[in-house]
Order: structure tokens, then C-alpha cells, then sequence
């Protein structure tokens, strides 16, 4: 019996951030990494540029993921029963810790964890989530246990809120606590004053609760074989009527992020599936693994996945998108060129984090060049072709990155003839004949007027 409580694990997350923006790749189009681990992976939670596995027998797990292609060996911290879940919270690791209740890790170096505080509880701590200065545990038969820890150190006594079927997971929103119990759904708890939570309000589900993920006004059951689970908890003292998309292994673990929610789907591995209408769940795309799936944290690009026997399995789901057009950093100027011009270009620089191809039209003809790739930074050319008659010219640049984006650019140039002055020069043969003609008629005139005078 114990042993089955144990493979029943949960994925309490804290929620995404709602200005990203992704692409969700298909996992048949990504790739698996794994890191081989001692003991069974249980859940994990990702802080920065670790991964922090709640491991089994083996208690704590941390593992660099700075390049998650390639993580780094584990570093182990024991504890003295199983650890079940892990949460994350400042330099400190939160750790159910089974048996043994809530085991505090001092993570201010992740390379080298500090031994563990207890604090036991009265229960089996399967699941834990922190929200301030309050720790809650999902407690087993207990239901909801709830520590003080404004001195991580020295957490306070457990205060306790019982549940009418064993608890698995917690995460907390707001003012209330949503927990997944196993035999009888989601309880929702009032804790807006944590040292006396309130009664539980329950939900029925049709399968047997193990994770809970709270995102808007929705909350996400990995409800074993019944799939995912969503429940309308825009008042949360009045649960909706859950919504299901059946998976093909046993719903484990789930976490949700942007449109997409992720779920540890036990021999299925990852199931992915489209929540961007949460009251009507898309069908799922699965990515095996090679291990059994009980948890799975969504960071960046990666599904961190805690898998059991194999470890921590890392999956590639998605992309983020480059939402920025190219920027042109240096363009030519409308220019004029005389007719029988010879060897003149363009060019255009342009920069971008995700350079993809570039076109040059030419207006009134089309395509001149490309599509070609381009380097954000450098320089492209363009020769211009000897023999355009007299007229206007436009050649049109468009530069195009990876994700689509792109910025466009135009140059004029004007073909002109030689132009001639407006007046001729007159040769200086012309100018000695006009010379010689009033010298002629002055002559003329001169003689006229002597004859006058002799005949006077």
C-alpha cells in the first residue's frame, strides 16, 4: 500500500510567466537527455540553473542544467526517509520528505547542499508548495499541514486542516490552498489566515487525484486514469464541473504554461496538450520516455521531467519567438547616374538575433537577387547592370529573419543624358568675318562723308 502511495506523485509549481512567448514544438520534432541518477526521481523543481530533484531513497538531487543538452552530474543530499516533492524558494529547498514531514535544505550553494532540518508531521508528506512565510504539505491522512518558516531554520509546528482522503499535492493561489486528494478529488482551503485554515470545499473527480497546478481561474488534475482534469475555480467556493482529456498512460504530474499543459503521464511519459480553451482540452501529443514520468517542471524551452529509475529526463518543447523585425543598421541614398554609366552598386547592413535570407526587387520587373542568407552585421552587394536607359529606377530590399519578421528598404536612382548648354559658342572664324563686315561698312561710311564734303 505504501509503495503505491509513493509512485502516486504530484508537480506544485509556482505560475509561468504570462509575458513570454512561445512556440510549442511537437515532441516527435525534439529531442531526450537524460541524467542517470541513484535512486528513483519522484518530482522536480527548477530555480536559475539547477534542477532539484526530490529523489527517492536518495533525498535530494541537484543537477546544473546551464546547458540543459548537457546537464551535470548530480549532487546528492540524503534524507532519512523517501522524498517525495521538492519546492524552491529563496536559498532554501523544501523537501516531503515522507515519514520523516518537511526536510529543509540550505541551497545558497547548489553545489553543496547543507544537511537537512526536520520537521515532522503526523502524516506521510507527499507533497509540498511555499507561498510566504508558510510551507503547506500535503500530508496523507492528515490532509493539509501548514509550517511557519519566516526562520527556515527553525520552522514553527505544524498547524493541520484534515481531508476526508489521503493528500497528495498542494499549490497554493491566492487565499486558498487546492488540494489533490487521492479518493476524492480536488479540496479547495481557505487560508487566508494560514494559523487556522478553513474546512475544505470538495470536487469530485472520476479518477484518483495525484498532482494539482493552478493557473488563472483554472485548476489542472493529473487524475490518474482518468487524464488531466480542469476545474472553473473563478469562485473558489464553488468549484466547476470538471473537464477531461484522457491520456494514455496514468496522469501523474502537471504542470501548465502559456497554452499548454504538461503532464507526467507514468509509462506514457510527457503528455502535451492544448489548454488555450481550458473548457475544451486538445487531444494529446505524447513524448515517450525511457523511465516511468511522476513530475515535470516547464523552464525556458525544456520539460524537465522526473523519471523514475532513469533519472531526470529533459525534453525540448518548445521555442521562444523572436518578435523583433531586423534592424537596418546602414542604407544607400537615391542617387543619379549619367547614361553609359559603368559599374556602380548597393549595398545594405542589417542586424538581427536570427538572421534568415534577403530579397532585392527591382520595381516594375521583380526579383533581382535572392532569397540569399545573411549575417546579421555584414555587408550584402548588389551590382547594379550596365545599359538602363534614361528613366527612374527602384530596387526594393527586404531582409527576413527565422521567425518571419522582417524590414524592408528602397532605393531610387535616376539614368539622365548628357545634358548640352543652352547657347553655342561662336568659333572665332565667325567672329573675324563679323569684324571684317563693320569694318567694311565703317569703311563705307567714312568715304561717304568725305565725298559729301568735297562736293559741298
Amino acid at each position: 500500500m505504501l509503495k503505491g502511495v509513493q509512485r502516486n506523485i504530484k508537480t506544485p509549481i509556482e505560475g509561468k510567466n504570462t509575458d513570454e512567448i512561445i512556440n510549442a514544438l511537437s515532441p516527435h520534432d525534439s529531442s531526450v537527455y537524460y541524467v542517470d541518477t541513484t535512486g528513483g526521481a519522484s518530482n522536480v523543481y527548477v530555480s536559475g540553473d539547477y534542477a532539484y530533484l526530490a529523489h527517492g531513497s536518495s533525498g535530494l538531487a541537484v543537477i546544473d542544467i546551464t546547458d540543459p543538452k548537457n546537464p551535470g552530474t548530480p549532487v546528492y543530499e540524503p534524507t532519512s526517509d523517501y522524498a517525495f516533492d521538492v519546492h524552491v524558494s529563496g536559498d532554501y529547498a523544501y523537501v516531503a520528505g515522507g515519514t520523516s514531514g518537511l526536510a529543509i535544505f540550505d541551497i545558497s550553494n547548489p553545489t553543496d547542499p547543507g544537511m537537512p532540518v526536520y520537521k515532522p508531521t503526523s502524516g506521510i508528506a507527499q507533497g509540498v508548495y511555499v507561498s510566504g512565510d508558510y510551507t503547506y504539505i500535503a500530508n496523507g491522512l492528515s490532509g493539509l499541514a501548514v509550517f511557519n518558516i519566516s526562520d527556515p531554520t527553525d520552522p514553527g509546528a505544524p498547524v493541520y486542516e484534515h481531508t476526508t482522503s489521503y493528500a497528495l499535492d498542494v499549490f497554493v493561489s491566492g487565499d486558498y490552498a487546492y488540494v489533490a486528494t487521492q479518493d476524492t478529488g480536488l479540496a479547495v482551503i481557505d487560508i487566508s489566515d494560514p494559523t487556522n485554515p478553513g474546512l475544505p470545499i470538495y470536487k469530485s473527480t472520476t479518477g484518483y487525484t495525484v498532482g494539482v497546478f493552478v493557473s488563472g481561474d483554472y485548476v489542472y488534475l493529473a487524475d490518474g486514469a482518468s487524464g488531466l482534469a480542469v476545474i472553473d475555480i473563478f469562485d473558489p467556493t464553488n468549484p466547476g464541473t470538471p473537464v477531461y482529456e484522457n491520456t494514455t498512460g496514468e496522469a501523474q504530474g502537471v504542470y501548465v504554461s502559456g497554452d499548454y499543459a504538461y503532464v507526467a503521464d507514468y509509462t506514457s511519459g510527457l503528455a502535451i496538450i492544448n489548454v488555450s480553451d481550458p473548457t475544451n482540452p486538445g487531444m494529446p501529443i505524447y513524448e515517450d520516455t525511457d523511465g516511468v514520468a511522476y513530475g515535470v517542471y516547464v523552464s525556458g524551452d525544456y520539460a524537465y521531467v522526473a523519471d523514475s529509475d532513469n533519472g531526470l529526463a529533459v525534453i525540448q518543447v518548445r521555442e521562444t519567438v523572436d518578435m523583433e523585425d531586423p534592424i537596418i543598421s546602414n542604407a544607400p541614398s537615391d542617387f543619379t547616374l549619367e547614361i553609359g554609366y559603368m559599374g556602380r552598386n548597393i549595398s545594405w547592413t542589417a542586424t538581427d538575433t536570427n538572421p534568415g535570407t534577403y530579397t532585392i526587387d527591382l520595381q516594375g520587373t521583380g526579383n533581382v537577387a535572392g532569397p540569399n542568407a545573411w549575417t546579421s552585421g555584414n555587408t550584402i552587394n548588389y551590382n547594379i547592370p550596365n545599359g538602363f536607359d534614361v528613366g527612374s529606377y527602384v530596387y526594393i530590399v527586404n531582409f527576413t529573419d527565422d521567425y518571419g519578421n522582417f524590414v524592408i528598404d528602397s532605393v531610387t536612382f535616376i539614368v539622365i543624358d548628357v545634358v548640352e548648354p543652352l547657347g553655342e559658342e561662336i568659333p572665332f572664324g565667325s567672329i573675324f568675318l563679323i569684324f571684317l563686315g563693320i569694318s567694311v561698312i565703317y569703311l563705307i561710311f567714312v568715304i561717304r562723308r568725305q565725298i559729301i564734303r568735297e562736293s559741298g
